[in-house]
């Protein structure tokens, strides 16, 4: 914020990130009045910096919406479905083993997932370098593994497929929230580290808005990584611990 002669200040925003650049341009006026002792309305002239096109910095949090939203909630729904019809009891007696079962149904939605991000990244015509591109797919690939595998363990203990959708929706918040708000908070910010969607999406904005490197999002990668392989064993338990118990 550079202070000019009279009561007009000029100020610099960083556009690129919508999350932090909403609220500080809603709250400017009001923190110069503070500032000034006195209330007054000063005169800002706004210089936003960064800001390019509007899909470019939307995008990483639309991507991540979309992955969560499909993997938690819509493969939840249809997987206790399946249960509450009996449609999964008729595929256990196939010779499938659990393992091969859970990875055909982790399979499908994980493709959905990345068949929508596809889309959405064809549609804003995302132009990334061979090493921006390789990145961006391993993202959304262990993205969507892992948010598949969230959705599967709700529909495992859901007893039916309206318990699954309300018990989704109620994970929906808390998992997407403080992903998308940890640059505005400290709490947010530790409460989003133990979350798939923070890295998922703080690795995909890298990638987007500024053409990061592998080497620079190699981190939120290997996270994720993390997360898809300790989800997916959770999700292999829970399947054995479920079925299990009818047997």
């Amino acid at each position: 914020i550079v202070a000019e002669p009279g009561e007009m200040f000029t100020a610099y925003l960083d556009g690129s990130n919508p999350m932090t650049y909403f609220p500080l341009k809603d709250v400017l006026e009001t923190v110069l009045s503070a500032y000034m002792g006195r209330r007054v309305e000063p005169v800002v002239d706004l210089v936003v910096l960064n800001q390019g096109k509007a899909s470019a910095s939307l995008l990483p949090l639309w991507l991540t919406i979309t992955a969560v939203m499909i993997g938690v909630m819509v493969l939840s729904g249809s997987f206790a479905e399946e249960k509450e019809k009996g449609t999964l009891d008729n595929i256990r007696i196939s010779p499938a083993t659990d393992g091969e079962i859970l990875l055909g149904k982790g399979i499908s939605g994980a493709l959905l997932v990345l068949l929508v991000s596809f889309i959405m990244l064809l549609l804003n015509k995302v132009k990334l370098s061979s090493e921006g591109a390789a990145a961006a797919a391993l993202m959304l690939i262990f993205g969507a593994v892992s948010f598949t595998a969230i959705g599967l363990i709700i529909g495992l203990y859901a007893r039916s497929q309206s318990a699954a959708r309300a018990i989704s929706t109620i994970v929906y918040f808390p998992l997407i929230f403080p992903a998308l708000a940890a640059d505005l908070s400290q709490i947010a910010r530790r409460a989003a580290g133990v979350l798939p969607s923070f890295y998922l999406y703080r690795g995909l904005r890298e990638i987007l808005q500024y053409q990061a490197a592998l080497e620079a999002v190699s981190k939120d990668i290997l996270s994720l990584a993390g997360f898809a392989l300790l989800l997916s064993l959770v999700t292999l338990a829970a399947y054995r611990n479920t079925f299990g118990r009818e047997r």
